[in-house]
């Protein structure tokens, strides 16, 4: 599964972070997180990794693995405005129940990837409003997916009107060209 992920990852990233995207900064520690990075270090000349988890021994051990396995710079921090700061790529790969971050922490350019699931009792999110407000395309693997699995990443801010269906774009449609990734180094 991480590998499945990682490389819906990995596809997405090619067309949307910038083509001088070097700094991952990733919330997560277990293998969905591992699987992000090696998709990441694939599609892009990833140099630094910045890395948090709740549990200090997580972050420490993923962020030594990272360094082993990818030979790049990872390195745990403390807090998650140290994730988001400075990174050009920020990526989601938790089990939390409350969004990760302030979403008005994210800079202009910054490629922002959430993997969270569905799921019909917990209705979990990752990401706040201000994350998805802040998105200039939004992509997704399947917006009826979205829509039957009541999505709470995309489907709570469409309802309140912070953003509106018509933003939403599939990933296959990015791939044969459909529509258009990034445009500017700024979105």
């Amino acid at each position: 599964s991480a590998l499945r992920v990682g490389a819906t990852t990995g596809v997405a990233a090619k067309y949307l972070a910038r083509e001088d995207a070097s700094v991952l900064g990733i919330f997560g520690s277990g293998t969905q997180a591992h699987g992000q990075v090696a998709a990441l270090c694939a599609v892009r000349k990833i140099r630094e990794v910045k890395v948090f988890s709740l549990r200090e021994n997580n972050r420490e051990r993923f962020a030594s693995e990272v360094t082993e396995r990818y030979g790049v710079k990872a390195k745990a921090v403390r807090n998650a405005q140290e994730v988001v700061r400075g990174s050009d790529i920020v990526v989601t790969a938790t089990n939390s129940g409350d969004p990760v971050f302030n979403g008005d922490w994210l800079e202009p350019g910054t490629h922002v990837v959430s993997m969270i699931g569905p799921d019909w009792f917990d209705k979990r999110r990752e990401l706040d409003d201000a994350a998805i407000e802040n998105c200039d395309l939004i992509v997704v693997n399947s917006k009826e997916q979205v829509e039957i699995d009541e999505q709470p990443e995309l489907m709570s801010p469409i309802r309140k009107g912070i953003i509106g269906w018509e933003q939403l774009h599939e990933l296959g449609d990015l791939v044969i060209g459909t529509i258009a990734g990034r445009t500017t180094n700024s979105e």
